[in-house]
């Protein structure tokens, strides 16, 4: 791979997934965006931050395309499609270039990432590889040194191409959002001929477009397939694909290259045979998805055989995703039975999924793997899963874990995740040991997290001084992390006392800080908590007010019924005859 640039790194983590390698994956991720930043971003950098995404747009796709070099085309397409789903979930109607912002790390978001990469991806797809790779080179030859905008960049593939790519650039980058497409298929057995609907059905306006745009149709049956090149350009799009036969399988987009969110409902059987189309990754993947809205017998046998034999692990994660979501015992049958992973990547999966279903299978399992399992990340899951049993084994297991000394307490810190879902403030004291015995080592988001976890841990205690004073020692630290997780945690401790301390943080005006902005958000809890305690007290009064009418009426009514016993006794004794009161 050299698309302009020559990476000699690997791995770089997309949203939504742990990286090849652990956490050496993420460092090295880290280089290889970096190194691209040599190019897009020093060499040749944005004319200002409205632009952003011709350096971090570029520093993305190109760690990914390394990664892809390295390990696979499967593995990019897939980190391709998980961002994708990250982006395609997004509100919001901010355009890639949005000059209104008012602070530059506003711009430094989703779109200037994740959405620039697959701006690059589409114009790779469009170009190919070749040409691809000689206009950016173009571009940074021709812009060395200089600050650019994205004109320039469209100003080099129109040169080179001959094609125009202002509709592109307009559609995708200076307005908002993405196509969102219903599609629907039909066969026509007379005339032989399959019928693909189109239709784009998000809300047009000023900020969002009708989008145009070319890909692909792919039919296949029992070996063949043919593709159908198509381009998508009116609201309502149909097109018509003479055939020998009845295809098995219809694929819209089946090698990844436009940024839409796409709804194609097909049969249970044309879902059946996509998820072992060994010729399609894509096609694996999205069957897998949708064939968690199905429950039948024969879907989780599939979906197990999938997750136990298909050659990628990606395809192998979402078919453990799928069962999970079909929750019938079945299910979780074949997910306890599918433990035994090669791919640490796939068995984490796994343990994740059973411990989505609260069941006496689920809990032996999860005990299982947190008594025996070595990988901290997968303990982690384990120890969430069994924690929301609320059992004194669970609790051991958590705490043995928060006493661990694993290499860079991984282990420990993961394990403080499980906490708050047992939700035992006896657990606090070994987290404080956990924070004291650690604190010049313990990266500081992690110590910031756990600070939270200590003040939600805590918000019903009777008695929270000691916590309350533990965190507002961290609200001054000198690390911006540790600082905005003990404000965050006063809040979570949901105790008034701790108004005053957040206070003296809050303020500022529309350009808040980061502590500004987290002493907001405390306060908010914090005198949320304070009225609810002060409705609560008026409460109790008004109860013991009527306890003590209660009482009082209750002792009337005694003494009215001893009143009343007394004189029905004195009722009913026998008067006395004039014979039985005389001798006479």
């Amino acid at each position: 791979m050299n698309d302009g640039v020559r990476l000699d790194a690997s791995v770089c983590t997309p949203e939504g997934e742990e990286p090849m390698g652990g956490w050496p994956g993420v460092i090295r991720g880290l280089i290889a965006h970096e190194l691209a930043h040599q190019w897009f971003g020093d060499y040749v950098t944005c004319k200002d931050w409205s632009h952003i995404w011709l350096n971090e747009g570029f520093a993305s796709y190109y760690d990914t395309l390394h990664e892809g070099f390295v390990y696979g085309h499967d593995h990019f397409q897939y980190r391709m499609l998980l961002r994708a789903q990250g982006i395609l979930g997004r509100e919001g109607k901010k355009p890639m270039v949005e000059r209104s912002y008012k602070t530059a790390m506003s711009q430094f978001d989703y779109r200037a990432y994740g959405k620039g990469s697959w701006i690059l991806h589409m114009l790779r797809s469009r170009l190919g590889e070749d040409l691809y790779r000689k206009c950016i080179q173009t571009y940074l030859e021709r812009n060395a040194l200089k600050s650019v905008v994205t004109e320039d960049l469209n100003r080099v593939i129109e040169e080179l191409s001959g094609r125009s790519f202002d509709p592109f650039f307009d559609q995708w980058v200076y307005h908002a959002r993405h196509p969102e497409l219903k599609v629907s298929h039909s066969w026509d057995e007379d005339k032989k001929l399959a019928k693909v609907t189109v239709e784009q059905t998000q809300d047009v306006d000023d900020d969002v477009l009708l989008f145009t745009f070319p890909t692909k149709l792919r039919f296949s049956g029992e070996g063949w397939f043919v593709d159908n090149e198509i381009e998508i350009s009116e609201k309502l799009n149909d097109f018509y694909v003479a055939l020998k036969e009845k295809p098995t399988g219809v694929l819209f987009d089946p090698e990844l290259t436009v940024l839409a969110k796409v709804d194609f409902e097909k049969p249970k059987a044309m879902l059946h045979a996509q998820l072992v189309d060994s010729t399609n990754v894509i096609a694996r993947l999205l069957a897998a998805k949708q064939l968690g809205d199905q429950d039948d017998k024969k879907t989780v046998a599939k979906l197990k055989s999938s997750l136990n034999a298909d050659p990628f692990y990606g395809v192998r994660r979402r078919a453990s995703e799928a069962l999970a979501r079909i929750k019938t015992p079945e299910a979780l049958a074949a997910l306890t039975a599918s433990l035994e992973q090669a791919d640490a990547r796939v068995r984490r999966q796994v343990v994740s999924d059973i411990g989505t279903f609260y069941h006496p299978d689920a809990r032996r399992a999860s005990q299982q793997i947190a008594a025996s399992e070595k990988n901290p990340m997968i303990l982690r899951s384990a120890l969430r899963s069994i924690a929301k049993y609320h059992t004194e084994d669970a609790k051991q297991a958590i705490t043995a874990s928060l006493r661990s000394t694993t290499y860079r307490d991984y282990e420990a810190y993961y394990a403080h995740e499980a906490v708050p879902v047992i939700d035992d403030p006896s657990l606090s004291g070994e987290l404080i040991k956990f924070l004291s015995r650690r604190d010049r080592r313990i990266n500081h988001s992690w110590f910031g997290n756990t600070l939270q976890t200590l003040g939600r841990l805590n918000r019903n205690e009777d008695n929270k001084d000691k916590i309350r004073e533990l965190l507002a020692n961290h609200a001054n630290s000198p690390s911006d992390r540790i600082q905005r997780g003990a404000i965050t945690a006063l809040g979570l401790l949901e105790d008034p006392k701790a108004i005053p301390i957040v206070a003296s943080f809050s303020g500022g005006g529309d350009d808040k800080t980061r502590i500004q902005k987290a002493a907001d958000e405390a306060l908010k809890k914090l005198r949320g908590a304070k009225k609810i305690s002060a409705e609560l007290k008026y409460l109790t009064s008004e109860v013991m007010k009527l306890k003590e009418k209660n009482e009082t009426l209750e002792k009337a009514l005694e003494d009215l019924k001893k009143q009343f016993d007394a004189k029905e006794s004195v009722d009913a004794e026998p008067e006395k005859s004039e014979s039985q009161g005389s001798d006479d």
